[in-house]
């Protein structure tokens, strides 16, 4: 059960459905018998972000904690003018969940500008995944980033040398995305160049959109 100070607070940062937290438990456990390693789990601020990460990794026996990072929420032009009245990390763990309290974020919810161009968003997208990688070296393992529709390709698409789009190719590919859908970035230890490979798991079929969504159309 989550709590918050105000009931509207959940207006602009709602909770996941019975099913998403269903699917969110397929997609950790179909992760898990496929033999996928997680080592780091990174998650938006947005509550439906938090119960899909927490979800997730209860299914796939992940024994470590998430943390949340505010750069990894969605494009601002869908909130315009005013961001979601976020949970803490410190309020998400009294309602249970487990979330590191000691991570700095590398980009307050403050300073995320609301009025933000969708190159702008892709541009957040991909500091805070440099960022994030940067924390990281490649032995450590695999890295699980959950966000929303557009962080699949937003925070891949210029990691993998491509340029960033325009608002109507951003909106057509969040548009196809179904729900708890999966991309998966790979960098070469060769050249060090990532490359966008087939995820691990088949992709989730439960909903309207579920047809037009491939990991591929994310290269074009």
């Amino acid at each position: 059960m989550v709590e918050r100070a105000s009931y509207q607070d959940f207006n602009k940062d709602c909770p996941l459905t019975v099913i998403g937290r269903e699917q969110a438990r397929i997609t950790g456990e179909a992760l898990r018998e496929a033999g996928e390693s997680i080592s780091h789990v990174y998650c938006s601020p947005a509550l439906r972000c938090v119960e899909t990460a927490a979800e997730v990794m209860k299914a796939y026996g992940f024994r470590g904690k998430m943390v949340i990072e505010p750069s990894l929420f969605e494009w601002c032009g869908w909130y315009r003018p005013i961001l979601p009245n976020f949970m803490t990390p410190q309020e998400l763990v009294k309602c249970d969940f487990p979330v590191d309290t000691t991570y700095r974020a590398y980009v307050n919810v403050e300073e995320i500008n609301v009025l933000e161009s969708v190159e702008d968003y892709y541009m957040r997208s991909y500091s805070v995944t440099q960022y994030i990688l940067g924390k990281h070296k490649p032995n450590e393992g695999n890295i699980l980033l959950v966000g929303h529709s557009g962080t699949l390709d937003a925070c891949t698409r210029q990691l993998t040398g491509k340029p960033v789009r325009n608002s109507e190719e951003f909106r057509n590919i969040v548009r196809g995305c179904p729900y708890c859908c999966l991309c998966t970035a790979v960098e070469s230890s060769s050249s060090g160049k990532w490359a966008l490979v087939e995820p691990p798991i088949p992709q989730l079929t439960h909903g309207a959109n579920s047809k037009d969504y491939c990991w591929e159309n994310l290269q074009n």
